[in-house]
């Protein structure tokens, strides 16, 4: 397993080499090269038995394959003179990636094909990748009434919010006439008013976090509040006063959000790797602990201050 690392490795740091790299690689012809070896930079041979295994791997032409490995090698030649720390990093990461690669890989082997089960448990888990809901973005006004006997004043206010809404489709101004009919007839000592932006939800009550705008948002609406954002066809459209729990709610759609349905024969390959590394997390985890049994881990007291003056230093 060692070796296909290096293998691997190789490969990968060859990789991000070729693509930072520009101009030419054309090299001038030199003198006869060792059995074997049918390419040098400075003194690195690159074997024929490399390029081989690389054609066999990849399914590539051998000539392109030369050419990649060559620019590895002239790229990594450069940044271990200029930046020797920086190619550290990278065979480091490459390294790293290689290893991961292996592990998964023999949770192949080891396990065969990934199976309907996993392929449920990870579309399950990525739902609002691969299989979400239609949902409706809303916006909404509530009274909501500060002891039970306040309920029907509540109500009352709510229906004066719709009658002032009705026909906005613009969010600020949605809840600038909102707020002017609170202050013409509410009362804030029985009713108080929110006016709130909420994430896109589903039917069923799911919340369906789709952008930056819905992180924290709670993960489950009440049922009547989902029915009727639902119930809205169209951005803009508005509700009729619904009755919750919370108090008496207008809704406003700003978005409608189409429902995703990857198809079956498209999941298997979707969520394939993830699969093969949730298979591999119990090896890592065990090779992980196990390395740090071996190695001791030594933090300087003043770590954060040593870290400050390499930052001024820059």
């Amino acid at each position: 397993m060692r070796r296909a690392l290096r293998r691997s490795a190789l490969l990968l740091i060859v990789a991000a080499a070729t693509s930072s790299c520009t101009g030419s690689d054309e090299a001038e012809p030199t003198a006869a090269l060792p059995p074997g070896v049918i390419a040098q930079v400075a003194d690195t041979p690159i074997s024929a038995e490399l390029v081989r295994e690389i054609v066999g791997a990849t399914g590539r032409e051998a000539e392109s394959v030369v050419r990649d490995l060559v620019r590895g090698e002239l790229f990594t030649s450069y940044v271990g003179a200029e930046e020797p720390s920086l190619l550290r990093v990278a065979e480091r990461a490459a390294y790293a990636r290689a290893l991961l690669d292996a592990m998964r890989a023999d949770a192949l082997r080891s396990g065969g094909p990934i199976t309907a089960r996993e392929v449920d448990e990870l579309t399950r888990a990525r739902w609002v990748e691969l299989s979400r809901p239609r949902s409706v973005r809303t916006a909404h006004a509530v009274a909501l009434p500060r002891a039970p006997e306040h309920r029907d004043a509540a109500r009352a206010l709510a229906e004066r919010m719709k009658d002032a809404v009705e026909g906005i489709v613009d969010p600020n101004e949605f809840a600038d006439r909102v707020r002017a009919v609170d202050e013409e007839h509410g009362s804030p000592t029985a009713v108080e008013v929110r006016v709130e932006a909420l994430p896109p939800v589903a039917e069923d009550g799911r919340t369906v976090p789709v952008d930056v705008l819905d992180e924290g948002a709670p993960p489950q609406l009440v049922p009547e509040y989902a029915r009727a954002a639902n119930d809205l066809q169209t951005p803009g459209a508005q509700s009729p006063v619904v009755e919750t729990d919370y108090g008496f709610h207008v809704l406003l759609a700003l978005e409608i959000v189409p429902e995703v349905r990857v198809a079956p024969a498209d999941l298997r390959g979707l969520v394939h790797d993830e699969a093969l590394s949730l298979r591999a997390r119990p090896e890592r985890t065990r090779l992980v602990e196990e390395l740090r049994e071996k190695t001791p881990i030594e933090v300087a007291r003043n770590a954060m201050e040593l870290t400050r003056l390499v930052g001024e230093a820059r």
